[in-house]
Order: C-alpha cells, then structure tokens, then sequence
C-alpha cells in the first residue's frame, strides 16, 4: 500500500499559497466519503457551494484530479487531501473507488499502456550523420551564436573591469537595472549561467555588513570563469564542457541519451534530500539522489514554471529504480533518468555514512580541485546542531566542539532540528559552499547503516598536454606571509582609480601576470575566494550542552497526532489549553516533534506557563532556555516569584508582576509601594500599575489602606488618571468619595408617592458644575451619555455609587428602583450609569434587574460592554434565570435583534435541561435562516458564529449527541455556516478522543 510522510507530501505541493491552503483543508471536518485503495485516495471536500468537490489522487505517479474549476495541479483540495492521509491515514478506510474516480484512473491507464507501446524511435547513426552534407545554414547559425557568445563574454569582463575601476561602496544605492541590464544583455547572448550568476549578485549588497567581502570573492571566480571560457581551447575536452556548462551551454537531454560514451549507472537511488527555490518565474529543485549499490551520488535538476508540478514525482527519503546519464565534465554530478525512475516498495534506504565535519571538508578540497566551480558540495556528516551567543546556528563536531556555519531555511528550522536532537549528534545530508552548510535532511541513529563508497572517479578522457595541464590545476602556490584579503577588499571598496594602496603580491607561480590593477585584483579575489573555501578552517568553539534526559514518558503516538492536530489550525485552539494541562497532570511530556510549536503558541499564552512546566519536560525546558522569546517558559523567578528589588530596579513589565502577586498577598504592603512611587511616574505609567488593581477579587471592597494611596491622584491633570482613581476610590473600604458623592446626588432623584397611583422618580439635574466636581472624578462633558452636559455630570456621578443604596434609600428592591428609572423621563442616563455602578461595586441583584430589564425591553447593542460587564457579576443561577427570560419564546418567528446568540456564551458548561431545551431549537432556526445583505442579518450571522465557537469549546461530554440531533439534516442548513457547524461538531468529538490518549 502506498503511503507518504508529511514531508513528502509537503513536497509534492511546490506553490506555497497552494500548500498553505491544502493545510486549512486537511482536517477530518472539512471531507466526507473518504476511502483509498493500496493506489488511490479521494473525498469529497465541503466548499461554499451546495455540491462539494470530488478530488482524487492516483497515487503511483501521483496525479491529481478535482472537480473545481482551479488549473493548478495540486489544486488546495489535492494538497489538502494528500496531507490528510499523511497525517492521518487511519481516515480513509479501505474501499472501493467510486465510479468519477474508477473511470479517471481507467483513462490513465489506456494511455500509460499506450505509450508504453509506441515504438522508440532510436537515434540516427554516427555514419549516417557523417555522410550527410554539412548544413550551411546551420553551421552559419553556429558561428552566429559563438560570435555572440564571445561578444557577451567579452561585454562581461569590461563590465567587471569598470565596476572594479569605479569601486563597491555604492554598490547597495544602485538601483536593481544596475545588474539586471548586464544580465538581460549576457541572456541575448546566450550566455543565460553568468546572466544566472550577475542576478544572484544583485541580492548581495543588502545581505549583511559582510556583503563587500562575499561579493568580491564571487566577483572574482566569475572573472576567472571567464577567462577560463576565453581560452578553453587550450584546455581538455572535459574542462570545456564543464567551462560551457557554467556558462549556460547546456547540452539536450535528447543529444546526452544519444551519447555512447555518456556515463550511465543503473541503480536503485534513495533521494537524500532536495533543496527548492524561484527562478524568474520558473521554480527550480535540486534532488540529490544516492546510488544503493554504487554508492554514487548524482544531482537530479529541474524546472516548473509558476505552481506547474516538477517532471519527475521524486520524494524526499524514497527509493527508485532506474538509469541516470551524467552530463560530461570536471566532477560529474548532474544526471537525467534514461526511462523515468520507478519508485520502489517502502523500505529502509541505504543510507551513507556520515562524515566528520574535519573529513567533509578535506573531500570538499579535493572535488574544488577538480573542478574549481563547484557550488554545492553534497556531503553526509555526523554533527551537533547548536546556536552561538549571537543567534548563529552552527554544527559541532561531537568530539571537540569545533563548528561551521549552518544555513536554515527559517529560524524555525534551526528550533527544530535543536528539538529533535536534543543537543545530541546527528546524521545530517545538505550541501556545502564552501562557506555554510545547507541542512536538506537528518536522520537519528548512530548505528552504521552501510559504508560510505568514495565519490566515483571521473570518466576516462583524453589525456591533456602538459601546457593544458598546467593551465587547469596549477600547483598551490605557498600561502602568503600575511593576509592579503583585508588590502584587496580595501581597494575593491575604494576602485582601482581612487585607491593608492598597492595590491599584495600572491606570488601564483605560474599564473600569468595581468595587464591591468583591475584585472589583477579579480584575479587575485578569485584566487583567495578559492583557497579560502578549499583550506575552511573549523571554528573553535566548545561543544553546547545537551539536553539532560526525560525523567517521565513522551506521550504516545495516538497523543502525539491528537496534539499535532490541536496546533495546526486555530479553531482547535479551544481545547489545546486544556489538553496541555491534562498532559502535564498525567506526568506526560510533550514530543521533541511539537516543541517549537508549542512554545510558540506559549509565547502569547504566558498565563499558562506554570501550569505546563511539566509537559514541557527536560527537553523542553532545555529548549525553551535559549530562545529569548521562550525563556519565560522556565524562568521560575519571572513567572512566580518577583521580589521587592524588581518593584524598584526592573521595567514596568516586572514591576507590575510584582505588584500583581504582592497585592493578592499583603494588599497593605502593595498600598505603601504604590504610595511611594505613584506621584513620581508618568501619567501612561500610573495607569498601567493602577490596572494591577484589577488582580483583586472583584466582590469585596478596597482595603481601606489605599484610600491615602489614590485620594491625590484626583488631582492629576491626565482626565485617564482622575477617572481611574475615582472608579477605584470608590470601592474603598469606608471610602471619603462617597459621602461626598451622596451628598452631590442623593437631592437630584427623588421618589415621590401618591395616596393611589404608582410612585414616581423625579430627576433634577446638577444645576452648576464646579472644580471640586473633576476633583472627585466628575468631568464637566463625557461622551458616555446622551441628554447634554449636566446629564452626563449625572451618570457619572451615579455610576460611581452604589446602586443598592437607592434602592435602600427609597425602601424597595432592587427590580423595583430599576422600574422607576425605566419610567423617569431620565432613563437613558439612569439605566447605563446603574449598569455601571453594578459592575463597579458587584451588585449582582441590581445586575440581575437592569439585565431583565434590558431583555424585555432592549435599549443597548447586543454586544454592548455595560450588558457583558454587567452579566459577569451574576452568579450561575443568576445567569440562567437572565438567558431564559432573553431567549425569545419560540424558534417559529427569529426576531430581528442578535442579542440572544451574543448573550448565550455567557452561560457555562453544561447548560441547564431548560436552557438547553430553548436554546438549540433557536439555533437550528437560525442555521436555516436565508442570506441577506440586512445589517440585522450580518450581526445575527456573526453572534451564532460565536455561539457555535462557543459550545465547541464546551467540556461538556454530553453535549454532543443533543446538538447533533438538535442541528438536525445538514443539507437544511444554510452553506455559510457549514464550516462553523462542521467544526463545532468536531470538537466536540475531540474530547473524547483526547482523554482516551491519556489513560
């Protein structure tokens, strides 16, 4: 049966807007009528229409089909169903093709078979060729193209000469035509490798402070590349087709199968590792195949344009049978399959041995030798991974500690192959350039999985006269007395024409001598840019320490796809939280595979980092110890214990950490220290330690200790400070604002009763408003109330003092005052201020009347913060009795307002029998509720987005079978909440699952 890893199947998805789509898709919600043979797989993918899309995948090749009307091949749905098997194979049960499917894999088939069957035409002969009479015209063409070549190369060099006549320092204000003109010019004449090479220079100026130097050492192989080309003649045929090759003159694949004398090996090739990136707008993929059997390593290259797949379907770490033809030249690498590759059965390849860093290095020299333009080194070696003090990564030999410098991707992959290890040796494939090592894959064993064959020998060629000879590979001169880099770099900067400095003398032997400072200094660069990468020296640097061992056991792998799941999508993260403290309480640990995901997400989730120490484990902790954006995850001292000498000497941060912990435990204290250091910050920062009071349990009043602390701050000239305080003042223990608050008040609402008739509340508003108003936290204008200035000075001063106190003032209950606010002529300022002063003072019988009362008779949006602050002060029960008497009395007729799918999150888990009998009959109705442009539709569209969210966040276990059954027919559910109501659904399905991983 034919299977893949994610990372294969990540790599059969070269688009990366493709891939990150498949991935939104690859979730069990999101398909129905999966199955799969032992050579195809297909679902039906949910989209926004009514029909869903039928995609497949044969999985020999593998091709895709879909049924969307997307050109890209893989298409999201593809890609999303290719990982879903990958990670979750157990998904797609063993069935029988539908027919869409059996016909298009019939069709496949037919025309395999009937191209298997068409005769090869093979090549005409030698003889014939010869005797044919030479083509004029061609050979015309030919003189043609080498004139132009010759004229490009030439065009090139004084380029060059001119660039190091003028000098590098103005190199990063160029604009991108200064390299892009020589290169289009270089295209024209054919000349498309150097074009390749001028591009790829033009990146350079902007990629570090070491960019001069790396850029002139490449400027000086590219001037003896040239060189070389200009007189090739005088070199042997396989330097001259290397020369052509690296200049753009590719031989046909057609004209290099046609070759006898071509190299061929058949094999069974295990693909080591690949390394993909954009070229104009083609994408082009390096694989890097290893000979089972001959041990020979060959370079497989290709080219798509734009999301168009690659030729050939080659997966990282498989295994596949068939011919490649080397293409000619100093070091032969670069092969074409002769008949296709045939991918092999699973099973373990032949891996290499790795080598030491030391002995990749000395190989290194060695191929550089013979071929001088060596770009990628590929190379297997045993290695520590490990990040310096300045956040390089880098790989150590285990013995001594000495390292060179590893090149990622992404920081995130450095994370990770730091997790996977855990500080210890690995086995790592990628290519060298003579400068960094580009990690393409790993593998964890120490065990030897087969002798590593030294690399082939190049094909037998003629042999070269002594003066050809001597012209490819000199012998070494000795190294210089000094180091004669720093002189070279220093007038490459400057230009040959303002520089006086003199260039070294590299004493080259038999190198001949240059015409010009220009020439010489190219020369020269390019010499030592060779000498430096063939004589790289190991760095001495001490080996890190490695990650101590786990001490409890790594959760199990139904666990492990369970979490890999939870972190590969938002809408899982409700219950991610959740499953990671159970983890820790079941003393398990996180696998080294997920840490740096998990870390992430813990990095803007800091309150849950003392809960998941213990699922972090050693590794973990370990890890999280060099990252700075992780360290809070271990450092026990910032997460629970802040000492006094942070309130005085740390930023703000740590500061209020401290005050926050302090307040819970000695508030008396944390009153002084505010005190102290309140009149001495700035306004922002009053603010912001002034917020810390919100650690406080919200029932009780203030200790009476921070009346001193906040009674000057009334004083302050910031309006954001002065109403802080006062709300704060407020809730003092026997607080000195409220008597003067009453006092200013307690005249303007009078209740007057009558012989017959109901009583009646009259409203006078302040008549005068004066300083020592703003100094006990009355404004003279507020935006917070409607009916002009004095009504605002009104709810202010309301919203300030307890709302029981006028219902004890006046002798009736709470439900009662709230009615003579409702009836005054003053109710939109009555109302909002006693929503805020329930909040402010818990008053949850006060919030309990002002809610009922907004539900019967609504004034404020659905998603008004008075109503949500006001709701929280409500007990459990008191919640309940709010939800049932909002929710409107029959799902037949939905009114127009939202408030009732806003306001039923706020009801916890699980729902009451009668709340959950009146709730998910209104649900179901809204599900069915056709589209419509109203803003009414819009906000109820969304307050039932939020309400799904909700009760897939449900802990609930019982949850499930009622919604389902409630929700009834998904086909009468309206298409644009299928995804919301799918996902609730699954999550709920989840929680099982999750407990089980853990027993």
């Amino acid at each position: 049966m034919i299977s893949y890893t994610e990372d294969q199947a990540t790599a059969l998805v070269p688009d990366a807007g493709t891939l990150q789509r498949g991935r939104e898709l690859a979730a069990p919600a999101k398909w129905a009528g999966l199955g799969r043979t032992d050579t195809a797989a297909w679902g039906e993918c949910a989209g926004s229409g009514t029909k869903p899309y039928l995609t497949g995948i044969d999985l020999t090749a593998p091709a895709f089909k879909c049924s969307c009307p997307s050109r890209v091949f893989p298409c999201k749905h593809g890609a999303g169903l290719l990982l879903l098997l990958a990670q979750q194979p157990e998904l797609l049960p063993p069935a029988a093709p539908p027919t869409w499917l059996a016909e298009w894999l019939d069709k496949r088939q037919t025309k395999q078979e009937e191209q298997a069957a068409k005769p090869t035409v093979a090549p005409a002969s030698d003889a014939v060729a010869d005797s044919a009479a030479p083509d004029k015209a061609r050979l015309k063409r030919e003189a043609q193209r080498q004139a132009r070549m010759a004229a490009g190369a030439e065009e090139l060099e004084t380029w060059l000469l001119d660039l190091l006549r003028t000098g590098l320092a103005d190199l990063p204000s160029r604009p991108r035509s200064f390299w892009e003109t020589p290169a289009a010019r270089l295209v024209d004449n054919q000349l498309p490798g150097l074009a390749a090479v001028l591009r790829e220079l033009a990146a350079y100026p902007s990629t570090g402070p070491d960019w001069a130097s790396r850029l002139l050492g490449q400027l000086g192989e590219l001037y003896l590349l040239l060189r070389a080309w200009a007189n090739r003649a005088a070199l042997p045929p396989a330097a001259q087709l290397e020369i052509a090759q690296q200049v753009g003159v590719t031989l046909k694949k057609d004209e290099l199968l046609a070759d006898p004398t071509a190299l061929a090996v058949a094999d069974t090739w295990l693909v080591l590792g690949q390394h993909t990136w954009p070229e104009d707008r083609l994408m082009a993929r390096r694989s890097w195949l290893h000979g089972q059997h001959s041990g020979r390593r060959a370079l497989v290259l290709e080219f798509a344009f734009g999301s168009q797949p690659f030729a050939t379907a080659l997966l990282p770490q498989e295994r596949y049978a068939g011919e490649l033809i080397f293409y000619p030249g100093l070091l032969p690498l670069r092969a074409v399959a002769s008949a296709g590759l045939v991918r092999q059965p699973a099973a373990p390849g032949r891996r290499p041995t790795p080598r030491s860093l030391a002995a990749m290095l000395d190989a290194y020299a060695t191929a550089l030798a013979r071929q001088p333009w060596l770009r990628e080194f590929p190379a297997s070696v045993w290695a520590v991974v490990g990040r310096g003090a300045a956040g390089a990564w880098q790989l150590h030999d285990p013995e001594s500690g000495a390292a060179l410098p590893l090149r990622l991707p992404s920081e995130r992959r450095g994370w990770h192959l730091l997790a996977r290890s855990g500080g210890q040796p690995l086995a790592l494939f990628g290519e060298w350039d003579g400068r960094e090592f580009r990690v393409l894959s790993y593998w964890l064993t120490t065990a030897e999985e087969g002798a590593e064959l030294p690399m082939a020998p190049a094909p037998a060629v003629a042999g070269p006269t002594p003066a050809a000879t001597s012209q490819v590979a000199p012998p070494p001169p000795p190294p210089p007395a000094t180091n004669p880099w720093p002189a070279l770099l220093r007038v490459a900067l400057l230009g040959t024409r303002q520089a006086p400095e003199a260039l070294p003398d590299l004493n080259l032997g038999e190198f001949p001598a240059a015409a010009t400072r220009e020439q010489q200094l190219l020369s020269d660069a390019g010499t030592l840019a060779l000498m430096q990468k063939a004589g790289f020296q190991l760095l001495n640097n001490a080996l890190p320490p490695a990650a101590p061992p786990e001490a409890q056991p790594l959760l199990g792998p139904t666990g492990h796809a369970l979490l890999r799941q939870l972190l590969s999508r938002p809408h899982y993260r409700p219950l991610l939280s959740h499953y990671l403290q159970q983890i820790a309480q079941h003393q398990r640990i996180i696998p080294p595979a997920l840490l740096v995901e998990v870390l992430s997400w813990l990095k803007d989730q800091t309150w849950a980092a003392p809960l998941l120490e213990g699922a972090l484990g050693a590794r973990g902790q370990w890890l999280a110890a060099q990252n700075p954006d992780w360290f809070f995850a271990v450092d026990t001292a910032a997460q629970h214990a802040p000492t006094e000498a942070d309130w005085h000497t740390d930023p703000h941060p740590r500061r209020q950490l401290f005050l926050e912990k302090l307040l819970l435990t000695d508030p008396a204290h944390a009153a002084r220290l505010l005190a102290d250091a309140l009149p001495q910050e700035a306004a922002a920062t009053q603010v912001a330690l002034l917020d810390a009071l919100d650690t406080l349990p919200l029932a009780p009043p203030l200790p009476a200790d921070f009346a001193p602390t906040l009674a000057p701050l009334l004083a302050s000239r910031s309006k954001e400070v002065r109403q802080i305080t006062a709300r704060w003042l407020a809730r003092v223990a026997d607080s000195p604002l409220l008597p003067r608050l009453w006092a200013r008040a307690e005249p303007l609402l009078q209740v007057k009763r009558k012989l017959l008739g109901r009583a009646k509340l009259t409203i006078t508003l302040p008549t005068a408003w004066a300083a020592e108003w703003q100094r006990d936290g009355i404004e003279q204008k507020t935006a917070d109330y409607a009916g002009g200035e004095k009504a605002g000075q009104l709810g202010q001063l309301l919203a300030l003092l307890p709302p029981g106190r006028w219902a004890a003032a006046w002798g009736v209950r709470a439900t009662e005052a709230v009615a003579l606010a409702a009836a005054s002529d003053w109710a939109v300022v009555l109302l909002p201020a006693w929503l805020r002063a329930a909040h402010l003072h818990h008053d949850a019988d006060f919030a309990l009347a002002l809610l009922l009362h907004e539900a019967s008779q609504p004034s404020l949006p659905p998603k008004s913060r008075l109503v949500v602050e006001a709701s929280r002060v409500l007990s459990p029960d008191q919640t309940i009795t709010w939800l049932l008497a909002a929710l409107p009395a029959s799902a037949a007729t939905l009114p127009a307002s939202s408030a009732w799918a806003h306001w039923l999150p706020r009801a916890g888990q699980p729902w009451p029998a009668a709340l959950r009998q009146r709730a998910l009959p209104l649900l179901r109705a809204a599900l069915r509720q056709p589209p419509s442009w109203a803003p009414e539709q819009t906000e109820r569209d969304a307050a039932v987005r939020n309400l799904l969210l909700s009760l897939g966040a449900s802990p609930d276990p019982e949850l499930l079978l009622p919604l389902t059954a409630a929700l009834g027919d998904p086909a009468d559910w309206e298409p644009r909440f299928a995804d919301e109501v799918a996902q609730t659904l699954e999550l709920l399905a989840l929680r099982p699952q999750l407990a089980a991983s853990l027993t």
